[in-house]
């Protein structure tokens, strides 16, 4: 209790006794202008109730700082198996960081966090998921952005707004890129041949492949930032993950 009240400036009146049987812990942070809301693969919520604008914590052993305050973050003991949600709302316009770790005796000693990095509006919701997984008494995450190719584009928007796309041009030509690529994905769902949709779906691939070496060129050009480039190359993963 002492330790979390120096981290947020606030001593929990209750606080979790079983630490006999902890093995691992979930570490979910953000970065602003964010705040969050942790969904377990029972339904179970820990974090900002965004409707209400209130704390709710449903999950044993969990811990959350609260919203508003410099550190936001939710440590949950002996994380249950299955397929997390994270929901992102936006309290500003601006870049932000989500990290999600689990933590154990093996690995208590890195210092290297496992950040995602995205691009936000006020107001503005996104959703990240994981299954959590233990295999030989290892913790694996593996963390999926739900992305489309309108959210991209949006993205694309608000990285130039924010000034992280230096230049005019590189905005429109990505926007344009990607929304010609939407029109052929849409088109290619309505074929019902699945043989001819895996080729076209292939191209789509490729496509999204191209667009991640140019924007290595525009990095190494100095018209988008590191950040740009980080957060559009996480979404356009995703996107040829959903697409397979």
């Amino acid at each position: 209790k002492h330790i979390i009240k120096i981290l947020t400036g606030k001593q929990p009146e209750n606080f979790y006794e079983k630490w006999s049987t902890l093995k691992r812990i979930l570490f979910i942070r953000v970065y602003s202008p964010v705040d969050f809301m942790v969904v377990a693969p029972n339904n179970d919520k820990v974090g900002k109730d965004f409707l209400n604008n209130k704390i709710v914590n449903e999950i044993e052993g969990a811990f959350y700082s609260g919203f508003n305050k410099e550190a936001e973050f939710v440590t949950i003991i002996n994380p249950e198996k299955g397929d997390y949600e994270i929901k992102l709302q936006g309290i500003d316009n601006g870049s932000y960081k989500l990290g999600i770790d689990i933590l154990n005796d093996n690995n208590l000693k890195e210092t290297k966090e496992n950040l995602i990095s995205g691009i936000i509006s006020l107001g503005k919701e996104e959703i990240f998921t994981f299954n959590y997984i233990e295999n030989n008494n290892e913790q694996n995450i593996i963390i999926e952005k739900k992305v489309s190719f309108n959210s991209i584009i949006q993205d694309i928007e608000e990285l130039y707004q924010n000034k992280e796309i230096k230049k005019s041009f590189i905005k429109k030509s990505l926007k344009r890129q990607f929304k010609n690529l939407e029109r052929k994905y849409n088109k290619i769902e309505k074929i019902k041949k699945s043989y001819h949709k895996k080729i076209l779906k292939k191209y789509i691939q490729k496509s999204l492949n191209f667009a991640k070496r140019k924007l290595k060129f525009y990095l190494k050009q100095n018209w988008i930032t590191q950040t740009a480039y980080d957060i559009l190359i996480n979404d356009i993963d995703n996107l040829i993950i959903k697409i397979k």
